[in-house]
This record gives C-alpha cells, sequence and structure tokens, in this order.
C-alpha cells in the first residue's frame, strides 16, 4: 500500500464495493490448497469470526443506507445509526489490513481486494490494468480470447467472477476508441474465460478493439464490485 494515500475509498459506495470484494474473496476456497479445502481467509491466518463479522457489518451498512435513502425512513435516528454502521465496518476493515495483510498475497488477490502491495502507488481513482492476451484461430474468422489479471498464473475461469467485455469492430483506418466508455460499444458479460466470437465476411480485415473489466456479485442487492476498465487491446480480423 502506498504511505502517501489512504487505501480506504472515501465515499460510500466506494467502501461498500471494497467491504464486498474483501467478504467475498475471504470467503472463498483457496484452489491451491491440497487436502481439507481451507478459505482465503483460514490460509491466511484470519479467523473465520472475523470474516462473519465484516459481512455482517456490511448487509446492516446496505440495510441502513437504503432507509437513508427513503424520505419516508430517512429520520436522524437512522442517520446516526448509519454513521455507527458504517464506522464499524471500516474498523473492521482497517483491523484486518493493520493485522493481516501481506504485500506476498497473490497479485489476483491483491487486485479484488483494492489493494497494491507497498510502493507501488495506487488509489481507488487509479485504474489497475487487466492483463489479457488473444489466442487466434483462424479458420472461420473465429476469435478466441484467453483473459486473466495480470500476474495471476491462472486463467480466469469458474470462481474468478464474470467478466464484463466490450467489442468494437472499425475499419483499418478509423481512429481507435478513445475510451471504454465512449459511445459506439458492444457489451456483455462472459461468464468464464475464454472469449469466443465469430465473424462474419464483412469483418474480416477490420480491427476488433476489446475492453474488459470484472464483475463481483452484490451484497443485500447491492451492486458492490466492478474493476476498472482493462487497457483497451486491439488486432485485426483474420
Amino acid at each position: 500500500m502506498p504511505h502517501t494515500k489512504d487505501w480506504m475509498p472515501g465515499k460510500r459506495d466506494g467502501q461498500l464495493r471494497m467491504a464486498g470484494s474483501w467478504h467475498k474473496v475471504l470467503s472463498e476456497i483457496d484452489p491451491g490448497q491440497s487436502g481439507e479445502p481451507k478459505t482465503n481467509a483460514a490460509v491466511w491466518g484470519i479467523p473465520a469470526g472475523k470474516t462473519e463479522k465484516l459481512g455482517a457489518e456490511l448487509i446492516e451498512c446496505v440495510k441502513l443506507l437504503k432507509k437513508l435513502g427513503e424520505p419516508t425512513t430517512a429520520t436522524k435516528v437512522v442517520r446516526f445509526e448509519c454513521n455507527v454502521a458504517f464506522a464499524l465496518m471500516k474498523a473492521t476493515m482497517r483491523s484486518l489490513h493493520a493485522n493481516f495483510y501481506q504485500d506476498e498475497f497473490p497479485k489476483i488477490a491483491l487486485y479484488r481486494l483494492g489493494l497494491r502491495p507497498h510502493g507501488e502507488g495506487g488509489g481507488e481513482d487509479e485504474d489497475e490494468g487487466i492483463e489479457f492476451f488473444f489466442k487466434l484461430i483462424t479458420s472461420g474468422h473465429i476469435v478466441m480470447i484467453v483473459y486473466r489479471i495480470a500476474g495471476s498464473p491462472t486463467r480466469g475461469k469458474g470462481s474468478h467472477h464474470a467478466a464484463e467485455i466490450r467489442f468494437w469492430v472499425l475499419p483499418l483506418d478509423d481512429p481507435a476508441p478513445p475510451n471504454a466508455n465512449a459511445p459506439g460499444w458492444k457489451s456483455f458479460t462472459n461468464t468464464a474465460s475464454p472469449w469466443v466470437k465469430t465473424f462474419g465476411a464483412e469483418d474480416i480485415g477490420k480491427r476488433l478493439y476489446v475492453a474488459m473489466r470484472w464483475q463481483e456479485d452484490s451484497v443485500g442487492g447491492e451492486d458492490v464490485g466492478k474493476g476498472p476498465w482493462s487497457v483497451i487491446q486491439s488486432i485485426i480480423i483474420p
């Protein structure tokens, strides 16, 4: 973690996303362990009660924040309870970070936790690039993209969550899309690597642009985690 900027998001929606990601990552079974299955929390020496406590506090924050957003339930008491709930949740996260965080955590875990090793810079407003690479199958004009988070030896399957993928096919002479939020992208969710797309004859020789980000699950009906957009990459459709 950088020492010059707090790793905790400043806004409540960011705090909910981070807490949701933390709870999910800590609760998942570590796929690299042999023998009896262990959660990531157990492998990292975090007591199970800590994960359960964070989950309960997260759900309470989501519930009270919803009440605060409704005119009929947005009372002074609810506002006070919401402030207390967020303070408790953030205190739990800071305690986990202070007592258990290690730079040696797998990079895929660090990314999903919203953290970076000391000295690598970062912050909630900076994008963490997602490394993904293309494997081309030329028969039938098929493009297959196998993707993974930078630094991870795994390939984004199963428990590594869905990815939102945006693609755009343009003639070679056209300018590249300026960013992943520009109008014109086609967007969909892919549940696991690889992504396979068959293009028609009209697209042969054009350039395919792709951007993607990871999608976390929801907690209490609230969307609590989407990764930042990757760097836009491109290939020419064979």
